[in-house]
């Protein structure tokens, strides 16, 4: 078959050439069309946007002069009510003054000053001074009726006298009398200030009593340039002008263009600008805050021009406001010439454009199209440019993948035998990788792994396996029965023959298997609890061996076996608790047992001695009562603590005479022994299960019964033998505390009757002065007997008294006694402790347990330098109304 030479064939337009065609045809189209239907709508547009923005300036105007008006309005019916009702008291000077300036700092700077002006004259307030500082106004009879402004302090305080003004009587103000006259809120008509030199115009209102008396006027002033300010800032934002006159008079209240609202004559009068100055300030140009093209050409034919009226509370101005008209048609004409020669420059750039992209679109193909060639007549070598990667660059990187394939398969045989065995070598690296990471994975892992195979034999095993088991190298146990090696025998020394061995089922059935009652045997012969999973492992779909992983879970199982001992014990006293006493009760009610007694105890002073001694020594009464009750009972009876300070004893097959025999021995016992300061003892009730139609639940709660019974009748006698313990546990201790007990007791019981005192309280005082040290219970003796004492031994000293107080507030007994303990050291003149009650503050008891025990310090023989009762009798009266 002939080949046809490239280029052969019918001629025709280039592709290049067609694509400029269209190009060009399209641009100028969008071109001519968007421009003629931009630049009519612009010109038409800018005329009605100049006249919306000139609305919309003057209506923001009047909407803002409203708010602006607003202000002080605002200021003077919200505050008026505050002078009328007396809330503000106008002659207490200080308070007069915060208020003015607090009223004065909440709104905004326009507001020059904020007073009140009197029926009488007077006149007080704050105002701004020219610097923007807030001053205190003050003019009553103590300025003479002239005006002082003062500066502010810190805390809103009048501070030095800054200026003094002149005379000045509010009364015959503008403002002033507007008010007073209309007899509601108004504004003033415009007045030259009394102290700046500008105008103002004041919003004031009068102040009646609750009586409906005239008491004054209430004003809030501002200056017309604040005004003009204002209006400068708002026409900015528009680069266009406004201005306000009064409608009557047409003089001028403010405007945007810088223009004086009033002129100073030479005599010093002030004579006001008009309206006709703005316009005439505006078409000359003079001002050069406004541009103007017409020269004194109309003002409407320059500018467009809005007016509106403002009018409210006596005001009635006239708000005027324009916008250059050629504003936004300047604007436009620009962004026409603009926009000619933006077209003209893009045009420019396009047919550059298009001649750039041509050659980078069209260039690749001719390449590709003389590549093809050489390799049609033989030259493999070639390869055709890759210039970038859109469709001609893709079909010129498949028609180079083509010519590499056919130039491969035909020079590079070699080649690609090569790379196969450089592949087949990172394979097997990759093998060897996988193999060391599995290794690293075994061997960092805190679980114990080994392998074995279908003879049970070790194949593999990681280090934490050989630490468990107590080898240094995997070579000790590779090849070796590990059933014969760690799991042959049980923890009893029993032996496990392999044919029972769970372990090895995963290899010989394959199955996985698991257990946590077993133990593995160490190399050293020792054993541990276990928990192992046994997994078998195919080749395939051949059983080859199976994984083992195991942990050593002795830790765990002692904890379980706490447990369960804690789950029935008592953790204090070691006894059994409510929840195995009430599993005994389920069990003995089944056996229906006769004769079954039931004894319940509650230790006596539990409470005390944790109040007073702390839980430490309420733990160890706790303790020493149950081995008390323990060491009274049989082995086969069972004790429980039941609750703080309860105690159940249940004995089986023991009649009421063996009952009241232990509880003898319990009560015998109990009179023994002695927790720190306190004699322990306990009440204790029993009952006996005679017949069977009798419940244990009936039988426990009247042996409880019984026990509440005792408690309840031998109160008084608990108690007493509870505090008389304390005493003689004290007195033990020091004897110097037992003759100063008895010493204030008989002192105190004879002050008593010396002031005519009933035998009752003869009685209750001697009871205190026996009683009133009791809180030295918790002092070492070492700290009874020692002088001098350290800062921090003497504050241990001071508490007893509180100690006192605590412990005979526990016993109906005292409680009488109880409040004279603790106020017992407290100073006449407020000096002492606990509380530094003073004087008649203090209890009567409180009074004279303390003379009876300065006394008896003073007179006893242990006494540093005792004195004689004369001696004594002068030191107190000396120290009376102070100690």
């Amino acid at each position: 078959m002939k080949k046809q030479a490239l280029g052969e064939g019918k001629k025709s337009l280039s592709i290049r050439t067609i694509l400029l065609v269209l190009f060009l045809l399209i641009l100028s189209m969008a071109v001519v069309g968007n421009s003629h239907i931009i630049i009519s709508n612009w010109r038409s547009s800018s005329e009605k946007t100049t006249l919306g923005m000139a609305r919309d300036l003057n209506e923001r105007i009047h909407e803002d002069i409203h708010d602006f008006m607003e202000t002080p309005r605002h200021m003077n019916l919200l505050n008026h009510k505050v002078i009328a009702t007396g809330i503000l008291d106008l002659s207490e000077t200080t308070n007069r003054e915060r208020y003015f300036l607090g009223v004065l700092q909440t709104y905004e700077d326009h507001i020059y000053s904020f007073s009140f002006g009197s029926v009488h004259g007077e006149y007080y307030g704050a105002r701004r001074s020219p610097d923007g500082v807030l001053e205190i106004m003050r003019n009553d009879a103590s300025t003479g009726g002239v005006s002082w402004y003062y500066e502010v302090r810190e805390d809103l305080t009048a501070g030095d006298r800054v200026v003094v003004a002149g005379a000045f009587d509010p009364r015959t103000r503008d403002w002033y009398r507007a008010a007073q006259s209309k007899g509601a809120f108004t504004f003033s008509p415009v007045y030259q200030h009394f102290v700046m030199d500008d105008l103002a115009i004041s919003a004031s209102i009068p102040v009646y009593s609750p009586e409906n008396d005239f008491m004054g006027v209430l004003g809030a002033h501002l200056l017309l340039s604040g005004i003009n300010d204002y209006l400068e800032t708002i026409a900015e934002d528009s680069r266009g002008f406004a201005y306000i006159y009064e409608k009557d008079s047409g003089l001028m209240i403010g405007n945007s263009i810088g223009v004086e609202n009033f002129r100073v004559e030479a005599d010093g009068s002030y004579v006001r600008n008009s309206y006709r100055d703005i316009e005439k300030a505006l078409m000359e140009g003079s001002s050069g805050k406004v541009n103007s093209s017409q020269g004194t050409e109309n003002l409407e034919a320059t500018y467009a021009v809005n007016t509106e009226i403002f009018e409210g509370s006596g005001l009635e101005w006239v708000v005027v406001s324009g916008i250059a008209r050629s504003l936004l048609s300047a604007e436009v004409n620009r962004t026409i010439n603009f926009t000619i020669g933006f077209v003209i420059l893009m045009g420019l750039f396009t047919l550059g454009a298009y001649s750039f992209s041509t050659k980078v679109l069209l260039d690749p193909i001719a390449n590709l199209l003389e590549v093809s060639e050489k390799i049609a007549s033989g030259d493999l070598s070639q390869r055709a440019e890759v210039s970038r990667m859109d469709e001609i660059g893709r079909i010129s990187i498949a028609f180079n993948n083509v010519a590499e394939s056919l130039q491969s398969l035909i020079n590079d045989l070699e080649g690609i035998v090569a790379r196969r065995t450089e592949e087949l070598h990172g394979a097997l690296e990759d093998r060897q990788r996988s193999a060391d990471q599995l290794r690293l994975l075994l061997d960092s892992t805190a679980e114990a792994i080994y392998g074995v195979d279908t003879e049970g034999r070790c194949t593999f095993t990681n280090t934490s396996c050989l630490k468990m088991l107590g080898y240094s190298s995997e070579e000790s146990l590779i090849g070796r029965n590990m059933h014969n090696l760690i799991h042959y025998q049980k923890k009893d020394g029993t032996p496990l023959p392999r044919e029972t061995c769970e372990m090895d089922r995963a290899f010989k059935e394959g199955k996985k298997t698991h257990a946590e009652d077993e133990v593995f045997w160490r190399s050293d012969g020792t054993f541990f609890e276990v928990e192992y999973y046994s997994y078998p492992q195919y080749r395939g779909e051949n059983l080859v061996g199976a994984v083992v992983n195991f942990m050593d879970i002795t830790s765990r199982k002692k904890d379980e076996e706490q447990i369960r001992y804690l789950s029935y014990h008592d953790e204090l006293t070691g006894l059994k608790n409510r929840r195995y006493v009430d599993e005994q009760i389920r069990q003995y009610a089944l056996a229906d047992k006769i004769p079954f007694s039931v004894i319940i105890g509650d230790i006596n002073g539990l409470k005390m001695t944790n109040d007073i001694f702390g839980h430490g020594a309420g733990d160890n009464l706790i303790k020493k009562s149950a081995q008390i009750i323990r060491q009274s009972t049989r082995e086969k009876d069972t004790i429980a603590r039941i609750g703080g300070d309860e105690f159940l004893v249940l004995l089986p097959d023991t009649g009421k005479e063996e009952t009241g025999q232990v509880i003898k021995r319990i009560n015998q016992s109990f009179s023994e022994a002695t927790i720190d300061a306190i004699k322990c003892s306990i009440s204790l009730g029993s009952d006996t299960r005679l017949t069977q139609g009798k419940s244990l639940e009936e039988t426990m709660t009247n042996a409880e019964n019984a026990m509440y019974k005792e408690k309840t009748l031998k109160r008084n006698d608990i108690n007493q033998h509870l505090i008389k313990t304390l005493m003689e546990t004290l007195h033990r201790r020091s004897k110097e505390e037992e003759a100063h007990s008895q010493g204030v007791a008989e002192l105190s019981g004879k002050i008593a009757r010396a002031l005519g005192l009933d035998a009752a309280a003869g009685y209750r005082m001697e009871k205190a002065g026996y009683h009133h040290d009791i809180g030295k219970i918790v002092l070492s003796e070492e700290l009874l007997h020692k002088r001098p004492l350290s800062e921090v031994e003497k504050q241990k000293m001071k508490n007893h008294s509180v100690v006192g107080y605590r412990i005979l507030n526990l016993f109906d007994e005292t409680l009488d006694i109880a409040e004279g303990v603790y106020s017992h050291h407290e100073w006449f003149n407020g000096e002492g402790y606990p509380k530094g009650l003073k004087g008649e503050e203090i209890p009567m008891m409180a009074r004279i347990l303390a003379v009876a025990e300065v006394y008896d310090r003073m007179v006893n023989p242990w006494g540093a330098l005792p004195l004689s009762h004369e001696e004594a009798v002068s030191e107190i009266g000396r120290l009376s109304g102070t100690y």
